[in-house]
């Protein structure tokens, strides 16, 4: 009987110390995941903001008059055009959500 209180008490220990290992590793693995993701978010914000300041983007709101409208929707790959009049309703109305 002796030999198999000894034996359990082994295998009992192997398996805490199994568990411990894991739980360890477990959590370098998430530490390790989460710098990984942090440098991959970093690299896509730098492609992000070199393909905006090669496309000359802005990023602010300019102020189109009838005399720049046709140069800048001309000289721009893409552009947002928010039409708004201080006298229209529905414009009032969209004007919080934008």
């Amino acid at each position: 009987m002796a030999a198999d209180a000894t034996t359990g008490i082994i295998i009992c220990y192997k398996k805490v110390a199994h568990t411990e290992l894991r739980n360890a590793t477990s959590m370098t693995e998430d530490e390790e995941l989460k710098k990984i993701l942090a440098e991959k978010l970093r690299r896509m914000k730098e492609v992000s903001e070199a393909k905006m300041r090669k496309m000359g983007a802005q990023d602010k709101p300019i102020e189109l008059t009838d005399a720049t409208f046709k140069g800048t929707i001309e000289d721009s790959s893409l552009a947002v055009v928010d039409c708004w009049a201080s006298w229209c309703a529905p414009c009032q109305m969209i004007a919080p959500v934008i």
